[in-house]
């Protein structure tokens, strides 16, 4: 009985990253274009700070945990998306640089869990037509 309560313990303190690595479904995505109200300073796509009139909302419908404590990694193509919010129906990102859009055009989204390999998703990144 004393080694049942501990291992039960560990299985639920598992239990997310285990959910995490293996309900991750992406399923479509839309591109939008806001202009801001004030310029926001972002990095562009060489690394360097600079700011932006602009910014393209990336909404990605799906299945994303983002309440767990291993967090799911998302990448388009190599290149990492640094930070995401939840939405109802799954998630969204920003991008500031239309050179990163280009950077992103053709390349699949991917995503990975603490400790696992990046997985490729099914999902293709096209960027808008200026």
């Amino acid at each position: 009985m004393k080694k049942t309560i501990p291992m039960l313990l560990l299985g639920c303190l598992a239990a997310p990253g285990l959910y995490a690595a293996n309900n991750v479904r992406l399923d479509s995505y839309s591109i939008e274009k806001k202009a801001l109200v004030a310029p926001q300073a972002a990095r562009d796509a060489a690394g360097a700070e600079r700011s932006f009139h602009a910014v393209y909302l990336v909404k990605v419908k799906g299945i994303v945990p983002t309440n767990y404590a291993l967090p799911v990694q998302l990448f388009v193509g190599d290149i990492p998306v640094r930070e995401y919010g939840a939405t109802r129906d799954g998630i969204y990102f920003k991008v500031y640089d239309p050179q990163v859009l280009k950077k992103m055009n053709g390349k699949p989204f991917r995503y990975a869990t603490v400790g696992k390999a990046a997985q490729q998703t099914a999902l293709v990144f096209k960027a808008p037509a200026e």
